[in-house]
């Protein structure tokens, strides 16, 4: 008597990873987007820069730090707002054993430019925050990246 073999469907290991994995990815997207240092961006005059998203209400805000190079001055702008949202720029200063303390905003109306001017303590580290103001409807695109960018003044 001949045993029969089972065979899996190709179609059947494709689901059968796709449900393993998602969950996976997932979170390892979650833990990139919390607080990523910025990498320099190389070039002269840019020091860093970085795309993202505001995916959702549930992704309310977006985080990044840095340690600032030398004194400046530095200009951090946010750029490529979506057309229907409306982000504002924060930057604070961390002082070690302190808290941290705002030293700068940009809160233009609609999806302009947020820009902000600053001198820096060398080695200090700096965060930087893109927030979606919460009286606009809907101010998130899971389409449309925002872009952030340090350069020396």
């Amino acid at each position: 008597m001949k045993k029969k073999t089972r065979s899996r469907s190709p179609l059947f290991i494709v689901i059968l990873c796709i449900v393993i994995l998602a969950p996976i990815i997932a979170i390892v997207t979650a833990q990139i987007d919390k607080e990523p240092p910025i990498q320099p961006a190389g070039g002269e005059e840019i020091m860093w820069s970085i795309s993202s998203y505001i995916y959702n209400e549930e992704d309310p805000t977006d985080w990044y730090y840095f340690h600032a190079p030398d004194a400046g001055p530095f200009v951090i702008t946010l750029s490529n707002i979506p057309p229907h949202c409306d982000f504002d720029l924060y930057l604070k200063e961390q002082i070690e054993g302190q808290k941290s303390r705002r030293i700068g905003y940009s809160g233009q109306y609609g999806n302009k430019d947020e820009v902000i001017e600053f001198s820096a303590v060398p080695g200090r580290k700096y965060l930087v925050q893109v927030w979606p103001d919460p009286r606009v409807p809907n101010n998130h695109s899971s389409t449309s990246k925002y872009h952030l960018e340090m350069r020396h003044k």
